[in-house]
């Protein structure tokens, strides 16, 4: 699965502002790119890449 997710579907799959999911986007170990440098070019996330992420994560909180 190589699936891209915009912001309004990790909106979605999040339940959460978008203050929320660019402070996200913003850290160095969330998975996500642009296209461009562009300012205003837009994020996406590989859907396999955001399970990891999440797996990861579990696994920091709960050992």
């Amino acid at each position: 699965m190589n699936d891209l997710l915009t912001i309004k579907e990790l909106k979605q799959r999040y339940h959460c502002s978008n203050d929320k999911i660019y402070e996200l986007l913003n850290r160095e170990d969330f998975p996500a790119f642009r296209l461009s440098d562009a300012p205003k070019s837009r994020w996406y996330i590989r859907a396999d890449d955001l399970d990891k992420w999440e797996r990861q994560r579990c696994k920091q909180k709960y050992l």
